[in-house]
């Protein structure tokens, strides 16, 4: 494909056979700050007219594969996409998040990122006559590509997460009630009763994962379902 990913790469996870790809990965997804946070509607298009950013790992990304791409991708190897969009909180806004005085240090707007996860949902599955969906299929896909899985925010945690994504659950389910949403538990998570599967990292040594063997097998068979998303 054009603007594709690079063939021995893009074949050798397509051997792996994965039932689905999780896009974008890690803390790409929040940045530093939110003035380099991924924002899904600067990925699409024209990729000579994408305006880029620095990413967190301190080099520029030109986001040539971005979301469009990786739709094409996940249809490629047969694969479901789960997208990860960003709740408004940066490393930043998750920095402060645990503070006393954390909720009145937090002064994004969230309506907007809200607005961006429900654009988003139109672009991959409104029809072709949509605002969102009329991009993909001006881009070559009128057919939508069937998202069924979206993360809210990644390693993201405390009260103003837990706050952000009940906003995002009830906006989101309220319009898509068939969309299956993704939390994240990072130092702790939303409230369980509301959960449908929530993403855990874990960084650790060799021994944590082998002390760990054994971790799920008492974990409650009618709570969320759980997602390692990321460990190392």
């Amino acid at each position: 494909r054009s603007n594709g990913l690079r063939a021995d790469l893009a074949q050798m996870v397509a051997d792996m056979k994965p039932k689905f790809i999780r896009f974008p990965g890690g803390c790409f997804v929040e940045g530093n700050t939110l003035e380099n946070a991924n924002r899904w509607k600067k990925t699409i298009g024209d990729v000579a007219e994408r305006p880029g950013h620095w990413n967190l790992w301190g080099y520029w990304s030109n986001d040539g594969f971005g979301a469009y791409e990786f739709f094409q991708y996940c249809e490629d190897i047969q694969a479901e996409p789960l997208y990860v969009i960003n709740c408004g909180m940066s490393h930043r806004e998750q920095g402060f998040s645990r503070l006393p005085d954390a909720k009145s240090q937090y002064k994004v707007n969230v309506d907007e990122y809200l607005q961006d996860a429900m654009d988003f949902i139109e672009y991959a599955n409104g029809p072709a006559d949509s605002k969102w969906g009329a991009l993909r299929a001006k881009a070559g896909h009128p057919a939508p590509f069937n998202l069924k899985y979206m993360e809210i925010g990644n390693e993201n945690g405390g009260p103003i997460y837990n706050a952000n994504y009940e906003k995002f659950r009830s906006a989101i389910l309220a319009k898509y009630p068939k969309m299956r949403l993704v939390a994240c538990d990072w130092t702790g998570s939303p409230d369980k009763k509301y959960l449908d599967i929530l993403d855990e990292h874990y960084y650790d040594s060799p021994g944590f994962f082998f002390r760990s063997a054994n971790k799920y097998d008492s974990y409650d068979r009618k709570g969320p379902k759980i997602y390692v998303g990321e460990y190392a």
